[in-house]
């Protein structure tokens, strides 16, 4: 009889530790990280309301941060971040959720670059000065910085587009960007900085490329 009293104290025991592990779970959790057009999606489930941080980092620095004001409990919300960033630093990198007594983490990640930002043959390489810019004017696209080297057949980009820039070419007068997978130039005045939320208006590269 002592001995099935002592294996019910166990179970209960053992229920009531078990009970108070699922209280101290994380408030929110990396629920998925997708990568494509050149940026990493990163979905979290949010348990309760809070603020929470989300941290791109590659061997402990810290490239991107984007922040989630969960304003609903038992809800999903994304963050994006811009692969441009990471130039030759892949393949791994860390992703990491604080705030609110949150602690998740994926490390390592590791994006294929060149497919999820679209590099074509020549597998364009992305330096990681590389900054996200929009289009302020309709700009023609060049294949190099003169003015007689216009893409042929003529293609001309729409106010507003998004590209990454490397940055300007030696005179300043036109800027070396990626798009469509490959490098090209466009003039320097068509050109100014992305203030959406993931490159919030980061000055534009400034040393000289070719």
């Amino acid at each position: 009889m002592k001995r099935l009293v002592l294996i019910v104290f166990l179970s209960i025991f053992t229920l009531a530790l078990g009970s108070q592990s699922a209280g101290a779970a994380s408030p929110a959790i990396i629920t998925s990280i997708t990568a494509e057009n050149c940026s990493i999606f990163v979905e979290v489930y949010a348990y309760v309301e809070g603020e929470y941080t989300v941290r791109l980092l590659d061997d402990g620095h810290l490239l991107q941060t984007a922040n989630i004001s969960a304003s609903v409990a038992d809800a999903y919300y994304t963050v994006q971040f811009n692969l441009g960033v990471l130039g030759s630093r892949a393949p791994g990198i860390g992703i990491y959720l604080s705030g609110g007594g949150a602690n998740d983490s994926v490390d390592p990640y590791i994006p294929d670059i060149a497919a999820t930002c679209g590099a074509g043959p020549d597998q364009v390489v992305l330096p990681s000065s590389a900054v996200g810019g929009t289009l302020v004017q309709s700009a023609e696209l060049y294949w190099g910085p003169d003015p007689g080297q216009l893409v042929k057949p003529l293609v001309t980009l729409a106010v507003g587009k998004h590209v990454l820039v490397v940055g300007p070419d030696a005179t300043d007068a036109f800027y070396k960007i990626i798009f469509a997978g490959k490098s090209l130039w466009v003039r320097a005045e068509t050109l100014g900085p992305n203030f959406d939320s993931v490159w919030g208006g980061r000055p534009l590269p400034t040393n000289a490329v070719q």
